[in-house]
């Protein structure tokens, strides 16, 4: 008996679209967690639109006014969202999720290319992007944005 290789082919496919689509939903009816260090990002952000310096935390205790340039992230962890915020007007949560979507999708399909071009086959190419998105460590993203 043969199997027929169009029939695994859109089972595979149908397996990841119906995963992806489980976080998806997850994402947008519980939202998702913020990371840390994308919070310190949201505060840089805040902090830049109320006319503070570029890419600066600033404190002020009091006694003393503190202003540290944040050189040990990236800014676009803020500007990113920032710009959809300006430009869209959609709320964090969207942006988190939208990014979120928008940067595992363009992972995704980086693997099945670069799985391709090794010289796997479709279905074994689909098979290990099936595992990819069923590891703890990427359903883990649609948890939490981690910037």
């Amino acid at each position: 008996m043969q199997i027929n290789k169009l029939s695994v082919t859109n089972t595979i496919i149908l397996a990841i679209v119906l995963v992806l689509l489980g976080y998806l939903i997850q994402a947008l009816i519980f939202g998702t967690g913020t990371y840390r260090d994308a919070l310190t990002g949201y505060e840089i952000m805040y902090q830049f639109e109320s006319g503070k310096p570029w890419n600066t935390l600033n404190y002020n205790d009091g006694n003393k006014a503190y202003s540290f340039f944040v050189s040990w992230w990236s800014p676009a962890q803020w500007m990113i969202p920032l710009f959809f915020r300006s430009v869209f007007e959609f709320d964090l949560q969207i942006i988190q999720i939208l990014l979120i979507v928008l940067c595992t999708s363009a992972g995704l399909y980086g693997y099945y290319k670069l799985f391709r071009e090794f010289g796997f086959s479709k279905n074994i190419s689909l098979a290990s992007l099936f595992c990819i998105i069923t590891n703890q460590l990427f359903y883990w993203h649609f948890l939490i944005y981690y910037g």
